[in-house]
This record gives structure tokens, C-alpha cells and sequence, in this order.
């Protein structure tokens, strides 16, 4: 019959154990317990109600990230992992903001957007911020992506949403045949910035065609 176990082994169990609270688990297995418990009381004796569970506060230096997220290593950490296996970007940082991915941000490689440095902080959080490079528009839109994009790739944007309404004949025409190129800004909003006054009445009548002529056809109203 098995006899109970060391009183050291069950209070290493008790603490350290995998349901306990900071399980010795993969690179803290084999640490001594003097390597981490290292504070006195006065009578000499070791304490061990005053280590901090924070990685950064006694064992390891933050060589990584330099202090840049803060000293509370157990947001993204767990025990014996350098991989930040508690990290979930879909719920708030440590500053207490959040950068919810979604769409082709899911799929991506934390490098892809905070580079090889891991230093997190100061990545920027607006589209324009990453994807200045590639931003088809090349700023004649202003900086407001998500008026028009969603991170699935899909686009929002309709005429509605616009100073020139789309109506009558203008409905359903392909964007390429207004605009020629994918800047969009500026266009005329004058028939004439469009369609060539027509050799019907070719210098007759000027280039306001709104007195004669809607959207709807040609023909005079």
C-alpha cells in the first residue's frame, strides 16, 4: 500500500500543480524552488507570499518588447511559454483598447502587421495606417476606409452615399465608364463634363442641358 506523499511534494502539488494557479509546467518543470523563492523573513526563513506571479517582476527581463506593453506579462503568457498563448486580439489589450480582427485579418501572421521586432506597440489601428502602399486611390479619397471597405475585401460604397445620385440612365452603367481611373476625385457633375454637346444642336443652346433634358433619355422633356 502506497504511503502518503513528502509534505514538500504536496505543497508543490498544491501550488504549483496543473489545476493550481501557476502550474510548473515545459521550461519552469525542472526550476528548484530556491531559484524563484529567494526572499527571507527575519528569522531567515524563506516567504513565499511576496513573489509576484508577473514574469517580468523578479525572473525574467523584458528583453523583447522593452516595457512597451506594460509589466503584466500573465495577459498574454502562461507558465513555462515564451509564446503569447493567452493573447487574444478579440478581446481588449493590457491599455484596455482592443483591434478586433476580422475578415483577411484573420488569416494573417502577427508579423505581417507588427513586423519581426515583436516591440506590438504603436502598430497603427486605422486601414490607412497599414495599407498607405497600397491604397488604390492613392489619397484622393481621404483616409476613411471603412466608409467604403470591410476587412472581407467586400465593398459598401453606392451612389447614395454620394453628391451625384445615380438615376434614370445612369443606374446600372459600370463604374469604368465615369470614372477612368480608380482615384474617382475629381469628376464633373455637369452633363457637359461628360457627353460632348451633340451635333443636333451643336453650339445653339450652350451646355446646360438640365433645362432641356433628364437623365431618363435624351429626348427633351
Amino acid at each position: 500500500m502506497r504511503g502518503p506523499e513528502p509534505p514538500i511534494r504536496n505543497i508543490v502539488k498544491v501550488f504549483h500543480g496543473p489545476d493550481s494557479t501557476f502550474p510548473l509546467r515545459k521550461g519552469h518543470k525542472d526550476v528548484l524552488c530556491t531559484e524563484c523563492h529567494t526572499d527571507r523573513n527575519s528569522k531567515g526563513k524563506t516567504t513565499f507570499n511576496t513573489l509576484s506571479r508577473e514574469c517580468g517582476d523578479k525572473c525574467h527581463e523584458d528583453s523583447v518588447h522593452k516595457g512597451s506593453l506594460g509589466n503584466q506579462c500573465t495577459k498574454c503568457h502562461v507558465s513555462g511559454e515564451w509564446a503569447a498563448l493567452a493573447f487574444d486580439h478579440q478581446l481588449p489589450f493590457p491599455d484596455g483598447r482592443a483591434f478586433v480582427l476580422a475578415g483577411e485579418h484573420l488569416s494573417l501572421k502577427c508579423d505581417a502587421c507588427h513586423g519581426a521586432d515583436q516591440k506590438f506597440a504603436g502598430t497603427p489601428r486605422t486601414c490607412i495606417g497599414c495599407h498607405v502602399t497600397d491604397d488604390a486611390h492613392r489619397g484622393a479619397l481621404g483616409t476613411d476606409c471603412e466608409r467604403c471597405h470591410q476587412a472581407n475585401g467586400d465593398n459598401t460604397f453606392t451612389h447614395a452615399m454620394a453628391r451625384f445620385k445615380l438615376d434614370g440612365g445612369h443606374v446600372g452603367l459600370p463604374c469604368d465608364d465615369c470614372h477612368l481611373s480608380r482615384d474617382f476625385k475629381p469628376r464633373p457633375r455637369e452633363c457637359a463634363g461628360c457627353h460632348p454637346e451633340p451635333r443636333v444642336h451643336y453650339r445653339q443652346y450652350g451646355t446646360w442641358c438640365v433645362r432641356c433634358h433628364t437623365t431618363a433619355s435624351w429626348k427633351p422633356r
